[in-house]
């Protein structure tokens, strides 16, 4: 424990200059124009315009359909929109990992191909062809790319679909800040409850999924304005938030130690952080949590990459500059050994 750290945290806490709020959250907000100029979240266009381009990871959607706290998150149907709902009679020319055996070096129970209820994504590594599935597979939802929600709509995504592309990119909202806060409190023991942070952080992330729905999404709100509908049916109720909320506190408090208290709350961060792939990759650099992440479906991948090499307009016009050996180098503030853990 770094108490210097700690100290300039606490320090940097008592300021008030912090995010501490959703009207503070630094996001940029996309719009829905096609051209001219063009406004939508570019995941958006990628997925809805002309069949999805992009595969979701099992593995990632697995942890909101099969929590380890044994309740499905809430989020799922914002952050996911199922194409097609049944995959139970899928050909293998659609999905080729169907055909696949089980990979020798995966563990039992690990997640590999089909994870259920019509998610439809791909496993980490697999560079196999793409087989005709553009209009099948599970694509981004209306949280945070401005796509549709998922009220088990068995509809292909399109340009008119949902909020338009009216999304937004998670840059750093209040719930971020939760999450370090949490982090901070059991790694440099600034003093904070780390266990309130997080609940803060998943409360708030949960809220800004149905309120981005709610802000973006004219059949959403047309929707939820009718009375009860099959979408009013799928969104979640303070009653099943809270079920879901007190889930995740029983495994923190069942945790035995600040380190296995610590990967409960990278895992609802990396949960949280949908949209921020960087803040994804840098926590797990930093804490090296979460740890049962799925392992690649090759064999022998490489390195991890610890860092990416310096771009060649640097390198070359720069004498003082040399070219990383590998991406192998890590940066000062990465923990290998927790990553090897």
């Amino acid at each position: 424990m770094d108490a210097n750290a700690g100290d300039s945290v606490v320090a940097v806490l008592n300021t008030g200059n912090v995010i501490t709020s959703a009207a503070d959250d630094f996001v940029f907000n996309y719009g829905t124009n096609l051209e001219n100029p063009a406004s939508r979240h570019p995941f958006f266009g990628a997925n809805y315009d002309n069949g999805a381009g992009d595969y979701m990871s099992n593995s990632y959607m697995n942890r909101f359909l099969n929590s380890p706290s044994g309740q499905t998150d809430p989020r799922i149907r914002y952050y996911f929109y199922r194409q097609e709902t049944n995959t139970s009679n899928v050909a293998a020319t659609e999905y080729p990992c169907i055909a696949f055996p089980f990979p020798s070096h995966y563990d039992p129970g690990d997640v590999f191909c089909q994870i259920g209820s019509g998610y439809w994504g791909r496993d980490h590594g697999d560079d196999s062809g793409i087989p005709p599935d553009d209009l099948d597979r599970t694509i981004w939802g209306v949280y945070p790319v401005g796509g549709q929600f998922d009220a088990s709509n068995d509809v292909n995504g399109s340009q008119t679909s949902g909020a338009g592309g009216a999304g937004l990119a998670p840059i750093l909202p209040s719930f971020f800040v939760d999450f370090l806060r949490a982090e901070a409190a059991l790694t440099l023991g600034t003093g904070e409850d780390a266990r309130a942070l997080m609940e803060s952080g998943i409360r708030a992330s949960i809220a800004k999924c149905i309120s981005q729905a709610t802000l973006t999404d004219p059949t959403y709100t047309t929707e939820r304005s009718n009375g009860l509908t099959p979408q009013e049916q799928f969104e979640p109720n303070a009653a099943a938030i809270d079920i879901y909320v007190n889930s995740i506190l029983a495994l923190y408090d069942a945790a035995g130690n600040n380190t296995a208290r610590l990967e409960v709350v990278i895992t609802e961060y990396y949960k949280a952080a949908f949209g921020n792939g960087f803040e994804a990759y840098n926590m797990y650099r930093r804490t090296g949590f979460p740890i049962n992440l799925q392992k690649t479906y090759a064999v022998n991948p490489g390195a991890f990459i610890r860092s990416f090499f310096y771009p060649s307009n640097y390198v070359n016009v720069n004498q003082n500059a040399d070219q990383k050996p590998d991406v192998d180098q890590e940066v000062f503030w990465d923990d290998r050994s927790a990553v090897l853990r």
